[in-house]
């Protein structure tokens, strides 16, 4: 079988244009596909390196059925789980490590005439570049596109160039459809739009229990033995401005103070590091503090923490909260950041957090450590409901009526 990110001659990774037998005993529903034949999707990334829209592309992938033959495209190859890739994928890639996508257009062109015939539709699987790749190679095929947001567009586009804001105008109402994870996407995407007509569906993300499950089972490495000596509180994301690790330290610093004996471990890697090394030896918590970097399997140290803290400035889906939901492990989220608040619903699910200062935070923090079994069951629910056999069914419906267009 060949390694995940390879690239075969016609640039076909893994899969063959046929192979999708494993996928016909999954169980999932095939009553909605109409086409008579497999609906042959090309998803765009432009890599697998962070852990949460594109770990939500590869559970959507993971749980397609027979109705379907999937391909996924990256940019870059740049995979940081590659056996989480289902085998049936036909994955492509088009620039190696290190190297601009425009020095790989001969390759491109090559791509297109393979993909001729064998693909119905393409997704843009992300903001930004894999959506104006998407939409271009929707022109140069004549295929229909789909953009997909998980995020919310117009905060997050503040931290960008305005050319992309513009330009993310001028796409979006050109594509078929344009889903949304949630309805503070939706929301936040209407406001961006301003009277701008698009074509929108809220699909939300697919969550596989049984996969999370089994994942958090594997062993941890031998570095969490020191992080271990005490209960822990576990947080994850990029080390950037928008996931608010600053404010979580401080509240923990807070709450240390106050006599809490417990470690903060932070999954991720970002150009705020320093910063927030800085930050721990200020307010007296470094030592308290790991920060080992981005790991491929989170869900093991999110099994056996405390607690998993999201501090979030802004957020489309906390799909970490969902992920420790599943896990039945406590969560605080930050319910100023758009699409936390909908998944803790005022205490109903995990604890809500309403402002960035020190002291709510320690509050909760103290308030986890004792959390209501209630919640927790009620929050294990919460994360069963976004089942991925619901979201392949309404991607189904959703392909289908842009095919048919």
């Amino acid at each position: 079988m060949n390694t995940p990110g390879s690239v075969l001659p016609g640039f076909y990774g893994r899969g063959s244009k046929n192979n999708c037998e494993s996928n016909k005993t999954s169980g999932l529903p095939h009553g909605v596909n109409h086409m008579n034949k497999p609906i042959q999707p090309l998803f765009i990334m432009p890599n697998l390196l962070g852990g949460g829209a594109e770990r939500v592309l590869l559970t959507l992938l993971r749980n397609l059925g027979a109705d379907f033959q999937p391909w996924l495209l990256l940019l870059r190859n740049e995979i940081a789980y590659p056996d989480e890739i289902p085998p049936h994928i036909h994955l492509v890639t088009i620039s190696q490590k290190g190297e601009r996508i425009r020095d790989n257009l001969p390759k491109l062109r090559l791509f297109l005439k393979e993909l001729d015939g064998q693909c119905d539709l393409i997704v843009g699987g992300l903001e930004l570049d894999a959506t104006y790749w998407a939409y271009t190679l929707g022109l140069l095929t004549h295929k229909p596109v789909i953009g997909w947001v998980h995020t919310l567009l117009p905060v997050y586009l503040q931290d960008y160039p305005r050319w992309h804001k513009h330009l993310s105008r001028w796409i979006y109402p050109r594509l078929k459809r344009v889903i949304c994870s949630s309805e503070d996407i939706e929301a936040a995407m209407n406001t961006f739009m301003g009277q701008r007509a698009w074509q929108k569906t809220i699909i939300p993300n697919p969550l596989d229990l049984e996969w999370i499950t089994n994942k958090s089972e594997e062993a941890v490495p031998a570095w969490m033995e020191p992080v271990q000596r005490k209960p822990f509180i576990i947080a994850l994301g990029r080390l950037n401005d928008q996931k608010g690790f600053d404010i979580l330290l401080r509240g923990f610093a807070l709450a240390v103070e106050r006599g809490l004996d417990y470690h903060l471990l932070i999954l991720g890697e970002g150009s705020q590091r320093q910063v927030l090394e800085e930050l721990a030896n200020t307010v007296g918590v470094a030592s308290r503090l790991f920060l080992p970097g981005f790991v491929p399997n989170p869900y093991p140290f999110i099994q056996r923490a405390a607690m998993l803290v999201s501090p979030s400035r802004y957020e489309g889906v906390g799909m970490n909260l969902l992920e420790a939901m599943a896990l039945m492990v406590p969560v605080i989220a930050n319910t100023t950041a758009g699409g936390m608040a909908c998944l803790v619903e005022n205490g109903q699910y995990g604890i809500p957090v309403e402002n960035n200062s020190p002291e709510p935070w320690a509050e909760a923090l103290f308030q986890a450590c004792h959390c209501n079994q209630e919640i927790i069951a009620n929050g294990y629910q919460k994360a069963a409901s976004f089942t991925p056999e619901q979201a392949v069914r309404q991607w189904q419906v959703v392909f289908e009526c842009c095919m048919d267009k």
